[in-house]
């Protein structure tokens, strides 16, 4: 049986989509404006790249072995620890993809009335049809999702790389809807 490799930029898309998420940076636009380009570039220099190298050394450390975080911790710690920290690791998903599903009906909400005026009744319930049919989809459907993971990965890469390109233009055209200045890029230690 020949082995499978995941390609470099295909590890390094679920880096960035799993740390970041492009939603987040949406989010944390709508919540604190400019200065979340900011926080956004002191996350790069001292989260993500950090985390991207540290990741590439147990990679080249543990050849031999299939990769991951077991493997990775096991090295070290040994196998309780290994078991111990996986275990962990998925408990805390039981709790995490819930809160996801939430945005489904909040981004919802925004798209067609252009602010989340639904009520938190409302919200449990569509976050739960949003789950079901996720699980349903995931379910049935895994292997093609699987082979479209990649495409929509440059999809999404290609997106973001339109917005900064355009938004650089209208910046420096004059045409922008805001004029950018210093102060907001500036974090304030008394918002949110």
């Amino acid at each position: 049986m020949k082995k499978k490799y995941l390609s470099v930029s295909s590890l390094v898309m679920m880096i960035f989509l799993g740390v970041f998420g492009f939603g987040n940076i949406a989010n944390n636009f709508k919540e604190v404006g400019m200065s979340s380009a900011t926080m956004l570039v002191i996350g790069i220099l001292f989260y993500f790249l950090p985390l991207c190298l540290i990741m590439a050394e147990f990679g080249a450390y543990a050849q031999d072995r299939t990769s991951g975080i077991y493997s990775w911790i096991e090295i070290g710690l040994g196998k309780k620890m290994a078991y111990f920290a996986i275990w962990s690791y998925f408990i805390a998903n039981i709790f995490y993809l819930p809160t996801l599903a939430t945005r489904v009906p909040t981004y919802f909400s925004f798209g067609l009335f252009g602010d989340a005026n639904i009520s938190n009744i409302q919200t449990a319930t569509l976050s739960l049809v949003a789950l079901v049919i996720s699980l349903i989809i995931g379910v049935k459907y895994q292997k093609a999702i699987g082979a479209l993971s990649k495409p929509i990965g440059y999809v999404s890469l290609f997106t973001v790389l339109i917005f900064l390109v355009a938004g650089i233009y209208l910046h420096l055209t004059g045409q922008g809807a805001t004029n950018l200045t210093t102060e907001m890029f500036i974090i304030k230690t008394t918002s949110k």
